[in-house]
């Protein structure tokens, strides 16, 4: 069987692509474990400045594997192998300074929806369709959908998301948050890599603050989120690249950030 997931470098910027088309490229147990060690590799070794997922064939991914569900005695078990790996890497990506970007296509469900939601940005291709579809199954939402979801669209459209399960069209995404942008189905990947590619000439360490800062800000205080942009403030100061940002800005030129 071929692997279930490809992984490529293009410079700082690391493409994964889930690549099993003739299954929807579900979330299986195999598919889980390649995803969680692809991430580790691309963070291990300090390069990537950005991350680009995409789906092979019809959809980006059409959400868990159901027929796994279906013909394993241990639904529990079945569920802790494929979830660890999967929320393991969520978690390190969303503390590391890389970008992360979706590149959505078809008809995406369950756990698909919620690796678009979580992503920092998401594109998607014209006649793209989102389904959260866990409680259709009487599951729970997995992989940050429940966390990133009513931050990108809001309590009620989360919630009726959740509990209604109709499919969200892409222009409806595009007008409440879940997606930034759509664009031609045949230029989907190539935005999404020039995008990648336009964040990572970017200041690495002022990227990764305003990520920081933006992810965090639902659950600070005020007073609290005021001390953390101050300390992310002097750090990002202390840089290299500040300097040449401000000098550039002042002498009208593109910047000539670090790599």
């Amino acid at each position: 069987m071929s692997d279930p997931l490809k992984v490529t470098m293009t410079g700082t910027v690391a493409h994964l692509r889930f690549a099993r088309p003739e299954r929807m490229n579900v979330l299986d147990i195999a598919m889980a474990q390649a995803f969680g060690a692809a991430v580790a590799r691309v963070l291990d070794g300090g390069v990537a400045r950005v991350l680009v997922m995409s789906g092979e064939g019809r959809n980006f991914m059409a959400g868990g594997d159901l027929t796994g569900f279906r013909d394993t005695d241990d639904k529990p078990g079945f569920v802790r192998a494929a979830i660890d790996p999967l929320h393991g890497a969520l978690k390190a990506l969303a503390a590391s300074d890389v970008i992360t970007i979706a590149a959505a296509h078809g008809r995406i469900g369950g756990g698909g929806v919620s690796l678009v939601a979580q992503a920092d940005l998401t594109l998607a291709a014209e006649g793209t369709s989102f389904t959260f579809a866990y409680t259709r199954i009487a599951g729970a939402p997995d992989c940050g959908g429940s966390w990133a979801l009513p931050r990108a669209i809001g309590l009620k459209a989360a919630m009726e998301m959740a509990l209604l399960n109709e499919a969200m069209p892409a222009d409806q995404a595009l007008r409440l948050g879940l997606i930034n942008r759509i664009v031609p189905p045949e230029a989907l990947e190539a935005e999404a890599m020039a995008l990648a590619a336009r964040i990572a000439e970017g200041p690495r360490v002022s990227q990764g603050q305003a990520k920081r800062l933006i992810r965090q800000s639902f659950d600070t205080g005020f007073a609290d989120q005021l001390d953390a942009e101050r300390a992310a403030f002097l750090n990002a100061a202390a840089q290299p690249d500040f300097a040449e940002g401000v000098l550039a800005f002042l002498e009208r030129r593109a910047p000539r950030f670090q790599p």
